[in-house]
């Protein structure tokens, strides 16, 4: 799934993101088994472990009932996994983000420019 497909402000650079993030299966692979051990891994509770990740408790009891987080959730969640527990388990995605040149077409406009 990739989740901004079709988009009219998608750029050739935020495809090759959108792609690189749906290879990985980043939103697919958080369920709430996943968030339940990564919480029990660092002795919080799981109000607490959103909180890390500035996610609403009032957003758990949904998330745990579809048993799926969202993008940006899943995403913030990778990068804590990888940095806690890459070296004790391989199921981690130790490097999240994409290894991406910044784009050399001057007709697409970027924040930074």
């Amino acid at each position: 799934m990739i989740p901004n497909r079709g988009s009219s402000v998608q750029t050739p650079s935020s495809m090759l993101i959108d792609v690189h993030y749906a290879r990985l299966n980043i939103i697919r692979r958080w369920n709430w088994d996943r968030f339940h051990r990564l919480a029990a891994f660092l002795q919080l509770t799981h109000a607490e472990l959103a909180s890390y990740i500035c996610l609403r408790h009032s957003h758990l009891p949904g998330i745990e009932s579809r048993n799926c987080f969202p993008g940006p959730a899943a995403l913030l969640l990778t990068c804590l996994e990888a940095q806690v527990l890459s070296t004790y388990t391989k199921d981690v995605i130790a490097k999240p983000f994409p290894d991406h040149a910044p784009s050399k077409n001057p007709q697409e406009t970027r924040p930074d420019a």
